[in-house]
């Protein structure tokens, strides 16, 4: 996929000199790790707006952390529970349950402590508002109580104030 990219806009969007780009790109100066970071996040957002799907990137990028956040707390891979599709409901699966109790946490995160609209993040997650909110009224409901230690302990350090 070609994406009609300007230098000026890539720049701007990543924080980087145009000049620091151009010596880069001619191997004058080998780009810092930070610079090569900076500029392929920039060109994340420009393929994401692109791509003409409509998904709000704040939502996108929160429920994309968020999964990974939840991942991480419940020693899951976050590429796997992103690999299996929420609308495909292969109860029968034990890796497809298992991505969607990642899910249904990550949803949690991203509407709770994120606090990203429920209609935001069914656009993000491509689910329904009335799933997402589902899964987050289950998420709070589960009384596993390590499913409520990892809650109490992401409140603490999404509300340290409480």
């Amino acid at each position: 996929m070609a994406l009609n990219v300007e230098i000026t806009a890539l720049c701007a969007q990543a924080r980087v000199g145009r000049k620091t780009y151009h010596n880069a790109r001619a191997g004058i100066c080998e780009p810092t790790r930070d610079t090569v970071q900076r500029l392929h996040a920039a060109l994340s957002r420009f393929t994401l707006r692109d791509r003409g799907d409509g998904r709000p990137l704040e939502a996108h990028f929160c429920y994309l952390s968020a999964i990974v956040i939840a991942s991480l707390q419940l020693g899951a891979e976050p590429t796997a529970v992103m690999a299996h599709d929420p609308g495909r409901k292969a109860t029968g699966s034990k890796e497809w349950l298992e991505a969607s109790r990642v899910r249904r946490l990550a949803l949690w995160i991203a509407n709770g402590l994120m606090g990203q609209s429920q209609a935001e993040l069914g656009r993000a997650a491509g689910m329904s508002r009335q799933a997402v909110r589902t899964a987050v009224m289950e998420c709070d409901a589960d009384e596993d109580f390590a499913l409520g230690a990892i809650r109490d302990k992401l409140e603490r350090y999404f509300r340290p104030w409480k």
